[in-house]
């Protein structure tokens, strides 16, 4: 939301917003001229005569809808604008090109890497992302050039079908938003095969062949496709082995040789794109470092200093290849400590048994409670609970592989996060790293310690 108030009051609209907390983004909004509402949403901060854009997130109650329901203003959904600003010229610049990723995992973070591909090309793109690019130190950035703009495409509440970009790249396909996907992967599956549908036959998608689930749905053979766009194999495109990158883990090389076929695809040479990867300066909330924590000890000589961490991780898949990249780049002996919030009740209850295996490498897990995202709490679907099935599957199913113990498995009794400051401290070892994981607020319990 913040991204695309932006494009508008770089472009010249009249912008107007509110938020309960003031924040880098609106600081931002305010710099920009935009007038920004700090505190409880209420009637009055709707201007007359506006458009008044939500997201899935807008309750039916929200004071500021009903008031502009009862006003008789336009009310448009954040996708729909962000269809009219690719597709429609919304903020007065008729692109060329448009280039939406979609897909499960890895959309922010690929398309933070294309905008910087591009950028790095002097291509000067438009890069819209669903969290912070580095680069830009924003979710969005309007390019010089007006003409090819690079979004991230969200799957998560059917706003999906709405867009039709010139070129496409599917990362991958899991279930996940089980609270819009009652049907569970099928009704998923279905739901992508839709948006493929929807695309024009002048339209390209690049595919993670990589992922059984896409190669199935838009590669096998036999299948008689019920599209016109032109689908291309991410594994026809001609890729390194290993891309030289700042960030470890098999995700971040999936995510990169995926913007190299998108360089590859828009005429980008390799080395070109391969250079400016070297140098890519990363997503908010992935695998993001939030500095060393110093904490005094028994021997004031010797303070007790901490690696700290952040990931928006909040699916198995994703809190599993974070764990392990983490893994893979510590020192031999060096422990790993997980804060792992739980976002929805739904996502908890639906990937219930993928969640239990997602800490195995780790040395030890703290669950916190779960952030509900506005949803109802579900009987017997709590964190505690799900702490005790941790624990009961490594009492009983002991793994050689396996890192964590039952007694390494902690349920925090309350998501105040100065208490589980306090357990941590009593808890970490010279050269632990910690790492917080969740869409939620858990993003704030390690920031400011540095």
């Amino acid at each position: 939301m913040s991204g695309l108030a932006t494009l508008f009051a770089q472009t010249g609209y009249r912008v107007s917003g509110s938020d309960v907390s003031e924040n880098g983004y609106t600081k931002k909004l305010a710099m920009l001229g935009a007038r920004v509402m700090i505190g409880p949403q209420a009637p009055e901060n709707v201007p007359d005569e506006s458009l008044v854009v939500i997201s899935t997130a807008i309750d039916a109650d929200n004071p500021e809808f009903l008031k502009a329901k009862a006003a008789g203003l336009s009310i448009c959904h954040r996708s729909g604008l962000l269809r009219s600003i690719l597709q429609e010229g919304a903020l007065g610049i008729p692109f060329e090109h448009t280039i939406g990723i979609t897909g499960t995992h890895g959309k922010t973070t690929l398309t933070a890497m294309a905008g910087w591909i591009m950028d790095q090309a002097g291509l000067e793109p438009t890069v819209i992302a669903g969290g912070k690019m580095l680069a830009w130190q924003h979710t969005a950035k309007l390019g010089s050039h007006l003409k090819i703009a690079v979004a991230e495409l969200d799957e998560s509440d059917g706003s999906l079908l709405t867009y039709q970009p010139t070129m496409s790249v599917l990362t991958n396909l899991e279930l996940d938003h089980a609270e819009h996907f009652p049907g569970g992967i099928a009704e998923l599956e279905a739901h992508f095969v839709q948006f493929v549908k929807n695309l024009p036959a002048t339209a390209t998608v690049i595919v993670n062949d990589a992922c059984p689930r896409l190669s199935r749905l838009f590669l096998s053979e036999g299948t008689p496709p019920s599209w016109t766009a032109t689908i291309c194999p991410l594994s026809a495109f001609c890729l390194p082995d290993e891309v030289a990158l700042p960030f470890p883990g098999a995700q971040y090389q999936l995510n990169a040789k995926m913007a190299l076929a998108l360089a590859a695809a828009l005429n980008i040479d390799q080395a070109t794109a391969l250079s400016a990867l070297a140098t890519f300066p990363g997503v908010g909330r992935r695998l993001e470092r939030l500095g060393t924590w110093t904490i005094d000890s028994e021997d004031p000589q010797s303070p007790i200093s901490l690696q700290l961490l952040d990931d928006y991780a909040h699916h198995p898949t994703e809190v599993s290849v974070t764990l392990a990249g983490l893994r893979q780049q510590l020192p031999q002996g060096a422990r790993l400590i997980a804060v792992f919030q739980p976002h929805r009740f739904t996502r908890l209850q639906a990937l219930w048994d993928e969640f239990l295996t997602c800490f195995d490498c780790i040395d030890a897990v703290w669950i916190t409670p779960v952030f509900a995202a506005h949803e109802p709490a579900i009987p017997n679907i709590t964190h505690s609970s799900f702490a005790d099935a941790l624990r009961s599957r490594l009492q009983q199913q002991p793994f050689p592989h396996t890192k964590l113990t039952p007694q390494n498995v902690f349920a925090a009794p309350s998501d105040d996060w100065s208490l589980l400051r306090e357990a941590l401290k009593g808890f970490v070892k010279p050269g632990d790293s910690i790492v917080t994981l969740g869409a939620g607020s858990i993003t704030f319990l390690l920031r400011g310690l540095s």
